[in-house]
């Protein structure tokens, strides 16, 4: 009698006894094509875009330390390992990060605008522009058997990430 498993969507199939795993999550930034498209998914909404000039960068733990952010300072400090493969990916590939990041902008002004009173509270201010970002990327046709929801969520992690380095999410 043979033993065997199938497993599918970079998942991780285990068969027999005592087995150990370990995933480093964070060490691998999605691929090249769920980071365009989702990009492009964001940029092509009907979200509204303002000004914005891609070239400047900011030191982004001094930038979360001012806005009162404690949560999201422990996740994207779990991604900078794969920050500069993200960006590069964005830089060399991705045409429209300036339509992108313009969004985001809008966002996080539409956020704070109609909850001034926890415009201190950067954790919530992250929380709700990621679930509006990842609700934009689900609506738009999300298919699970292309792209798996835990790419999704990192992807919009670094695009935000990115966001907060271009001085675009959060208060300057």
């Amino acid at each position: 009698m043979g033993n065997s498993i199938k497993s599918g969507n970079y998942s991780t199939g285990i068969i027999g006894d005592n087995n150990q795993t370990t995933n480093n999550f964070y060490d691998t930034i999605p691929n090249r094509t769920i980071v365009y498209d989702l990009c492009m998914i964001i940029a092509d909404s009907d979200i509204e875009a303002g000004e914005y000039d891609i070239r400047s960068n900011v030191s982004w733990t001094g930038k979360l330390e001012r806005n009162n952010v404690i949560n999201y300072l422990e996740i994207f400090d779990d991604y900078c390992d794969v920050y500069d493969d993200f960006e590069e990916i964005l830089v060399s590939q991705y045409d429209k990060r300036d339509k992108l990041i313009r969004k985001i902008r809008h966002i996080y002004l539409s956020v704070i605008i109609k909850n001034k009173s926890k415009e201190e509270d950067g954790d919530w201010v992250l929380d709700e522009v990621y679930n509006i970002l990842r609700d934009t990327v689900i609506q738009a046709n999300y298919n699970p058997n292309e792209i798996i929801l835990e790419d999704i969520e990192r992807t919009i992690i670094l695009i935000m990430f990115y966001a907060i380095t271009k001085c675009q999410l959060l208060k300057r």
